[in-house]
């Protein structure tokens, strides 16, 4: 064999086992798993006090990711279908609107008759 043949295979040698150490080690991409909306019941609250309420419900799907919190979400506003927001207050065992309502619209979208 020639020299030039001889420098060409060692160098060839010398390159190959590290080019399949630097592909062998790439990770193939792993593709995101498909993810969607979870879902879920709530139970109407019960027992509801000043500073209390007994509520729950079920979670029925994940929408294929963990689940990482649950919990009740409990405000002292109401928002109407026109995102109006409401202040409320409670007197003796009832709940009130602190306001007037402002909405125009019932809650399935149809207009409320005669509202100015």
């Amino acid at each position: 064999m020639s020299r030039e043949l001889m420098k060409t295979l060692n160098t060839q040698l010398v390159l190959l086992p590290g080019l399949l150490i630097i592909f062998g080690a790439c990770k193939k991409k792993v593709e995101d798993p498909v993810v969607s909306i979870a879902s879920l019941s709530t139970a109407q609250a019960a027992s509801i006090t000043a500073n209390s309420a007994i509520a729950g419900g079920t979670i029925s799907d994940v929408g294929g990711a963990p689940v990482t919190g649950r919990g009740v979400c409990w405000s002292s506003t109401i928002t109407d279908i026109e995102q109006n927001h409401y202040r409320i207050v409670q007197i003796g065992s009832q709940v009130w609107l602190a306001e007037n309502l402002r909405t125009t619209h019932y809650r399935n979208g149809d207009p409320i008759p005669n509202v100015m």
